[in-house]
């Protein structure tokens, strides 16, 4: 009876365990939404939307992507030259604010 009873107290914490576990295997997302203007290296302006804590992190984030430019055609951001929260915020380049707002999201 008494093995009975530990078998059935290793499984029910190994069960536990199991269960901590895979509950602190989600990943959590950044807090909060960007968008930021990038130059990429053909010469374009491009937008690119990014989730981070932070500002600056969104734009360390925005310096090392590839960005899409035109059909089928991406490159690599090489500078920021604004970031905006999402979605309150606005571009100082008015004519990039309008691409943004014609941007299906």
């Amino acid at each position: 009876m008494k093995t009975y009873q530990l078998t059935r107290l290793v499984k029910s914490s190994l069960a536990l365990v199991v269960l901590a576990a895979c509950g602190n295997a989600h990943a959590v997302m950044p807090a909060n939404e960007y968008a930021c203007q990038v130059l990429t290296a053909g010469g374009n302006y491009a937008l690119a939307l990014i989730q981070a804590n932070t500002p600056d992190e969104a734009i360390a984030t925005a310096k090392s992507r590839r960005v899409f430019v035109a059909d089928g055609i991406w490159s690599d951001a090489v500078e920021v030259v604004q970031c905006i929260d999402r979605p309150e915020g606005r571009f100082s380049d008015s004519a990039f604010q309008t691409v943004y707002e014609k941007t299906p999201l």
